[in-house]
């Protein structure tokens, strides 16, 4: 709820129903997108790079792919990525 300077409350007539006690849905469950990656594989400073011509590259997965396996793996691994010369390369920093 809203207030206002002098501490009435604010309604609004929104048609939406709030309520309680729904799931999340996904919550709880684990992804493997992270297997796409050698992130398993990878040792602070080791890259590896995915050609711009391969469609299943997919580099805007790559960070959440590091978040995932963070979480399931318990590391605290980073990644950097940048454009190179016919692709994407993907450095791990931690």
């Amino acid at each position: 709820m809203a207030t206002s300077k002098n501490n009435a409350v604010a309604q609004t007539n929104s048609q939406y129903k709030i309520e309680k006690n729904v799931p999340v849905i996904g919550m709880g469950r684990t992804s493997d997108a992270w297997k796409r990656y050698p992130l398993d594989r990878m040792k602070v400073g080791d890259s590896f790079f995915m050609p711009l011509d391969d469609p299943n590259a997919k580099p805007h997965l790559v960070q959440p792919a590091v978040k995932n396996y963070n979480r399931v793996f318990k590391t605290n691994m980073e990644l950097v990525s940048r454009l190179v010369d016919g692709g994407r390369r993907v450095w791990r920093t931690k």
